[in-house]
């Protein structure tokens, strides 16, 4: 039987073929866990390094905010307030005149 010699060849190339892709796959995982562990590593690092430098900068800046507050003697209208002084102004100069 000349087929069944042609199938058996078929079927070693076949299983031959697989073992090599199964050989590449274990060989290519192990490398790829490990240069997935450092590459979480540094990205963990780099994390902590940005972390610690937005609460270094946030520090900064709350601290900047409070020497400029304590700086104010008092008497300083805030934003808020220098606006609805104005309103207020504005409503009592022109609520005297009557329009006739």
């Amino acid at each position: 039987m000349p087929g069944a010699a042609q199938h058996s060849d078929v079927l070693d190339r076949m299983r031959r073929r697989m073992d090599v892709y199964r050989q590449r796959h274990v060989e290519m995982a192990s490398q790829f866990d490990g240069r997935n562990s450092e590459i979480s590593e540094r990205q963990r690092q780099e994390t902590a390094a940005y972390h610690k430098r937005w609460l270094d900068s946030k520090a900064k800046r709350t601290t900047s905010k409070s020497k400029a507050s304590q700086r104010s003697d008092g008497s300083a209208l805030t934003s808020n307030s220098y606006a609805v002084s104005i309103a207020c102004i504005f409503y009592i100069c022109y609520s005297s005149f009557s329009l006739v």
